[in-house]
């Protein structure tokens, strides 16, 4: 599967040391079980941009990629192609601003999220959940946008997920607003 998007950072958006995702693929949980982390998510905390790869409970099922810096006023691309699997011919390749910045293989999902109907299915939007962690965050107002989201089955290649052309963010006006 393929995954695209793109995020604006307006101008006023405070480094903040809790996380806070701008996109995720998420799986459904197996019957009877809670939802977790999501297997993917790409998230911005202080002033970098991070991608984590989540396939179970434990902590050494997750693996965290820096793909780069947050740049203020500008927009940032992020392209994953993943083969999905709970076993070890997993694939997970990701580009941030159309540079490779990840490559792992083995298991990328948990045993149950990837069997029949449960297919992940990608998630755009701000994540952050202050309710946990109020104390250790630097700001309550977020706000990003989000465009060019493109989704790709296997038949897909990086020429036909790939960005064309440029961004300008000139003439943008992007407010943030409270989340409380």
């Amino acid at each position: 599967s393929w995954y695209r998007w793109s995020f604006f950072v307006p101008n006023d958006w405070v480094f903040d040391p809790m996380q806070t995702i701008v996109g995720q693929v998420h799986a459904e949980p197996p019957a009877g079980a809670g939802w977790g982390n999501p297997p993917l998510a790409v998230h911005l905390k202080n002033n970098k941009v991070s991608l984590t790869s989540d396939w179970g409970p434990a902590a050494a099922d997750e693996i965290s990629f820096e793909l780069g810096d947050i740049r203020r006023g500008e927009w940032h691309d992020i392209l994953i192609k993943s083969t999905w699997s709970t076993g070890s011919n997993g694939q997970l390749n990701a580009w941030f601003n159309g540079s490779q910045k990840a490559q792992r293989s083995g298991q990328n999902i948990a045993v149950g999220n990837a069997n029949g109907d449960r297919t992940p299915f990608f998630k755009a939007s701000i994540y952050a959940d202050w309710r946990w962690d109020r104390d250790n965050s630097t700001s309550y107002l977020k706000g990003v946008l989000i465009d060019d989201v493109k989704i790709g089955d296997s038949n897909e290649t990086y020429a036909s997920m790939d960005f064309v052309g440029g961004r300008t963010s000139q003439n943008m006006e992007v407010r943030t607003f409270d989340t409380k």
